[in-house]
């Protein structure tokens, strides 16, 4: 390695390849650097040498969206600045066992998520559940209180033929997504397992899966999907199924809908994803060569 690529030559005030100015070096190696610009923030720059930099950088990426969102606020920069060190020497043992590097860090933000949840989340659950108790309660006591009312006068609390219709519908539909959901939840599953991805850290994309498929519940029964399609699809009956559902085989095509929305939305989203990532990899490694 000559002088030129030699990282551990960098010092305060000097300039990297990618054109920014240090500040303060947290690590240098003759591999890799790891340091603050200007404004404070941590960049890194590694020799071309460096083997396994998509799998480093990966796993860097994931603890460092782990640590932003598991740890306080007020303590999450000390634990980026470490994680960086630490993707320094990753760098620096590339070609051996790279990953013990990381190995301290998984236990810490184990233990940062367990008191998230117990600090953070759980509270915020037992609110949840405490307003929908609230909430059924009340309208438990309305009904009790409204059945006496109507026992004595039973007239005043008459619906009309319209809002009973309504009504009706309302609940037919909240049945009806909720089933739908569970489908598009069940295909969206589906797809994260067979993408090795924990089903802990998709639990967005598994619930907006879920509601991508009750929008397509509402599409497909709402009769706007054969205006769309103008009576191009003949083979599938889609009139009988935009009105209800009667037979078996309706109910099952319905299912296999929800499911299949719910595989895409999800796979749309990973695909998205790592191409992001891929984008971001590719610049960092052009930044590194200039």
């Amino acid at each position: 390695m000559n002088e030129e690529n030699n990282k551990s030559r960098y010092k305060k005030g000097d300039k990297t390849k990618a054109g920014y100015t240090i500040s303060e070096v947290l690590r240098s190696s003759p591999k890799s650097i790891i340091f603050r610009d200007s404004k404070g923030e941590i960049y890194y720059e590694y020799d071309e040498d460096v083997t396994n930099v998509p799998q480093i950088e990966s796993m860097f990426r994931d603890f460092k969206n782990q640590i932003n969102t598991y740890y306080p606020k007020a303590i999450r920069d000390e634990h980026q600045e470490a994680l960086s060190k630490v993707l320094g020497m990753a760098f620096d043992d590339s070609e051996n066992d790279w990953k013990k590097h990381f190995d301290s860090f998984k236990e810490n933000i184990q233990k940062a998520k367990e008191h998230y949840f117990l600090e953070m989340k759980l509270p915020i659950y037992m609110k949840f559940m405490t307003l929908f108790i609230f909430i059924v309660g009340l309208i438990f006591l309305i009904i009790l209180i409204g059945s006496n009312l109507i026992t004595v006068n039973s007239k005043v609390f008459l619906l009309d033929k319209e809002n009973i219709i309504l009504i009706a519908h309302t609940f037919n539909a909240m049945v009806g997504m909720t089933i739908t959901f569970l489908f598009g939840i069940f295909g969206a599953i589906t797809r994260i397992l067979i993408s090795n991805i924990r089903i802990v850290d998709s639990v967005k994309i598994i619930l907006g899966s879920g509601m991508m498929s009750i929008v397509s519940w509402f599409t497909i029964k709402s009769g706007i999907l054969i205006i769309f399609l103008g009576g191009q699809i003949k083979d599938v009956d889609i009139t009988n199924m935009a009105t209800k559902i009667e037979t078996t085989k309706d109910f099952y095509m319905m299912g296999l809908v929800a499911i299949i929305v719910g595989m895409f939305s999800s796979t749309i989203y990973l695909a998205m994803y790592e191409k992001i990532e891929n984008i971001l990899s590719k610049q960092i490694k052009d930044e590194n060569k200039n």
